[in-house]
């Protein structure tokens, strides 16, 4: 694949999915969390959604070589613990990047993907919580979703930024080709891996018209609308 073609490839991935779909979503939710009400700010599914965009944007830019049947390796520590992109966030904690973003996904990420809720940590959008990751608030640690989406979304459209006029090289890359190209390739191995799924889907399309074939909808079946 050439470098034009591989940089047409990922922006296509940016402007037709990322910005088309992902952050409306994403904007619509911290709209959410500015609602004057107490409850019902979303504050929870904006952090959800933010680690989600994480692990997607840390895909694209591991330097790991993955195996092309199983592209679904999780990735939000290869861009979360990325220098090039946080080292500032974690350094009011001295901890590296690398720890710091292992901090994130053991303690918060993977207790509200598997939980919603999680001891110790409260995932806040407090406008009193000061600019930076986490704080303290009567005693009860903070992560503020603001700050943490805010960081995110400023890396992602720097990135594009710099992929737009040919300057995005991380650091382990020896030029900007490299990263474009490992980076497209990563995406066709992403989109390679789906078709696997393809004789499962096409199960799924047919599932409706096995329940009306089966009188299911007056049994009261999941498939009753």
């Amino acid at each position: 694949m050439t470098y034009s073609k591989a940089k047409e490839k990922i922006l296509d991935l940016y402007e037709n999915n990322i910005e088309k779909y992902v952050l409306p979503d994403i904007y619509r939710l911290i709209s959410l969390s500015t609602d004057e009400n107490e409850n019902g700010r979303c504050a929870i599914p904006l952090a959800l959604s933010i680690f989600s965009l994480s692990d997607l944007l840390g895909f694209l830019t591991d330097c790991k070589e993955i195996p092309e049947d199983n592209p679904d390796r999780p990735s939000i520590l290869a861009f979360l613990g990325n220098d090039d992109f946080f080292e500032e966030m974690y350094k009011p904690y001295n901890i590296s990047s690398k720890d710091g973003a292992n901090l994130i996904k053991n303690i918060v990420r993977n207790k509200l993907v598997h939980r919603f809720f999680m001891p110790l940590v409260s995932i806040s959008n407090d406008p009193r919580l000061p600019e930076r990751l986490f704080s303290t608030i009567e005693g009860v640690l903070q992560l503020n979703v603001f700050y943490f989406a805010n960081k995110v979304l400023s890396t992602l459209k720097e990135i594009k930024k710099k992929i737009v006029i040919d300057e995005f090289k991380l650091s382990f890359d020896n030029d900007t080709n490299d990263t474009i190209l490992r980076m497209a390739k990563r995406l066709s191995i992403f989109e390679n891996g789906s078709k696997q799924f393809e004789p499962s889907i096409k199960q799924l399309i047919q599932l409706p018209k096995i329940a009306l074939s089966n009188n299911y909808f007056n049994q009261g079946s999941m498939f009753k609308p």
